[in-house]
């Protein structure tokens, strides 16, 4: 008689290993997703000379290096969102307009532990594209695309950091959540506080 263990295995389910590489490549491309296709938070204002410039500072570290189109970096991430696709899919995955949300159901807060957790996890992401890239070249036709991604990723984290060092302290200089009701979301920021703020942060 065959143990449940065994039986589960006969029947193809997928192992603890399978389930654990699953969840962390589908966290990696939730984070992509936010931070540079969704334009959930307040978008970096930037243009194509701009884009070209970091590309040619990621080919001097790699030959192989494709930039996505359309990245939409975000110097701050809002608290809540619909993840609902605003724009019809053209058929090329490498425009990241695409993947753009439908702004009207934003929530136009910003919190310091929404902003860490996005700047910490575009770090890690990064970190993986760049690295998987050296092992799997010959096996994968989308590494080049591992090394654009990850700088832009980088690009994001470095500015976001300063954007909250900025612009998310009070008069203490304590992290804290603030509104924005930038009226043109490229221009300057314009925050404002809560009017319920927590002791400390």
């Amino acid at each position: 008689m065959k143990s449940i263990k065994e039986y589960k295995q006969e029947q193809g389910n997928a192992t603890l290993q399978t389930i654990l590489g699953q969840s962390l490549w589908y966290a990696r491309c939730c984070t992509v997703s936010v931070s540079l296709m969704s334009g959930f938070g307040i978008p970096y204002n930037y243009d194509q000379s701009r884009i070209d410039k970091w590309a040619d500072e990621a080919c001097k570290i790699s030959m192989h290096c494709k930039m996505p189109q359309n990245v939409m970096l975000l110097r701050a991430v809002y608290k809540k969102g619909d993840p609902k696709y605003l724009n019809a899919y053209n058929g090329d995955k490498r425009d990241y307009q695409n993947f753009i949300w439908d702004s009207s159901t934003f929530k136009k807060t910003i919190t310091p532990a929404a902003q860490a957790y996005l700047i910490l996890d575009e770090i890690m992401t990064a970190k993986y594209f760049y690295k998987s890239t050296g092992k799997d070249y010959n096996e994968a036709n989308n590494c080049d695309e591992k090394i654009g991604t990850a700088l832009m990723l980088m690009k994001s984290a470095d500015m976001q950091s300063q954007f909250m060092s900025d612009n998310l302290r009070d008069h203490d200089g304590l992290f804290i959540p603030k509104e924005d009701i930038s009226e043109n979301p490229f221009g300057d920021a314009e925050l404002e506080e809560e009017d319920d703020q927590p002791d400390i942060s």
